[in-house]
């Protein structure tokens, strides 16, 4: 398996990943240029790393929610 990724059963599941799922495929839908994978989940993996977001036009991390 290539670098950083490796397998859990049958899936392969990317090493940096937030979010790892695994389970068995119950269906597939064509969504235009894109398909759209329906799994019945078995297992959840999780990281503990801060997850980045895209937006104007570049990645940003997530900080404290601004006071109100």
């Amino acid at each position: 398996m290539a670098d950083g990724w490796r397998l859990e059963g049958e899936a392969p599941i990317y090493a940096r990943a937030l979010v790892g799922l695994t389970g068995a495929v119950s269906g597939l839908a064509d969504a235009g240029s894109h398909s759209v994978l329906f799994l019945d989940i078995e297992t959840v993996e999780t990281s503990n790393a801060a997850p980045l977001i895209y937006f104007d036009r570049t990645f940003r991390s997530l900080g404290p929610a601004a006071p109100r």
